[in-house]
């Protein structure tokens, strides 16, 4: 199950950097996460997106290797909060 939670965290980091991509290079979309927001200006787009989303998968997987106490309850708020993300982005991109 830890595997599953793992793997779906992953899938949803990359599904979040591709939406934010796609949202904000259609221009119809802004991005409200100020520290991202900055990012972009600093570093450029996809790079930033990259950088977050990569360090992002690293803290997972950190996560899974040290087998951190309340595993299961640590992916499961990640979970919530990247599907709440990209719904989110599905719907702004949708406008």
């Amino acid at each position: 199950m830890i595997l599953t939670l793992l793997t779906l965290c992953i899938l949803l980091q990359v599904a979040d950097g591709i939406t934010t991509y796609i949202g904000l290079t259609s221009e119809n979309c802004q991005e409200l996460n100020k520290v991202m927001s900055w990012l972009f200006e600093k570093v450029g787009l996809l790079p930033s997106i990259i950088l977050a989303n990569g360090i992002m998968i690293s803290i997972v997987i950190l996560v899974y290797v040290f087998s951190l106490p309340y595993i299961t309850y640590i992916y499961f708020i990640l979970i919530t909060m990247y599907l709440i993300i990209f719904f989110n982005n599905l719907r702004e991109i949708a406008k």
